[in-house]
């Protein structure tokens, strides 16, 4: 897992892509107060402040409890919200520490990220609804069998 000094550097160097600061939120998370305390908001105190868990059961819980969620975006195409979820998972799996990160192709964000999400739940073998024909194309990079313009302009998703 990731030691302290690694989390804050990497904060570093995605803060200025993390637009939103979804990365940046999940990686400050995950540290203890001392650590973390001058980058939070006025007034938070240590009593108030639990870290997340970092540990490879911890963050691979995390990462199944979202899926749900991060399925649903993609397949109904709400853009700001998969993308979120793409950003919580290129955290999470950074912070795992291991060649999971680079084994995923964080590029392949059209349709909605779920190329992504089908590699993750692959990856870390995760349920795939497998009986979502949109998302079974979507994550084939197909279009998304209810746009009717075939362009996913008309989208009824």
């Amino acid at each position: 897992m990731r030691t302290d000094e690694e989390i804050l550097s990497r904060i570093q160097a995605v803060l200025e892509d993390d637009v939103f600061g979804y990365q940046v939120s999940d990686l400050r998370s995950c540290l203890p107060f001392e650590v973390v305390k001058d980058h939070l908001p006025a007034g938070t105190t240590g009593d108030r402040w639990t870290p997340q868990p970092r540990d490879r059961e911890g963050v691979l819980s995390s990462m199944r409890q979202y899926m749900p969620f991060a399925v649903e975006k993609a397949t109904h195409h709400r853009g700001l919200s998969a993308d979120r979820s793409l950003s919580h998972y290129s955290a999470w799996v950074w912070l795992l520490g291991d060649a999971d990160y680079d084994a995923i192709d964080w590029e392949a964000y059209e349709k909605y990220g779920a190329p992504v999400l089908k590699q993750l739940c692959d990856r870390f073998e995760f349920p795939w609804p497998a009986d979502n024909p949109i998302l079974a194309a979507m994550a084939n990079g197909d279009v998304c069998p209810d746009c009717v313009y075939g362009d996913q302009t008309g989208c009824k998703g």
